[in-house]
């Protein structure tokens, strides 16, 4: 989310306050609702691919709810075959 008002803010789509509302709303709407992520687990799933530990939270994270992960990033679906999955696994037409 963080990303995406950084960008709007970079164009010129959003003012510094409406990003800081929409951020302030999407906090509010998620509280409660946030997982933790143990960090030793994203750091060895770091150690063992080329992925960016942003991208290991996601992958920890599908683990530690027992879920899949859907996902298009193709080098997420590479090195994680058996946690990843692309949305037409997920959700064939």
């Amino acid at each position: 989310m963080r990303s995406i008002l950084a960008g709007y803010l970079r164009d010129g789509s959003l003012s510094g306050a409406q990003a800081a509302r929409i951020m302030a709303a999407a906090e509010e709407a998620l509280s409660g609702r946030e997982h933790l992520v143990p960090s030793e687990r994203v750091l060895d799933l770091v150690r063992e691919t080329r992925l960016s530990a942003y991208d290991c939270e996601f992958v920890a994270l599908a683990a530690v709810l027992a879920v899949p992960l859907v996902t298009a990033d193709k080098a997420i679906l590479k090195a994680f075959p058996g946690r990843a999955q692309g949305m037409g696994a997920f959700a064939p037409d």
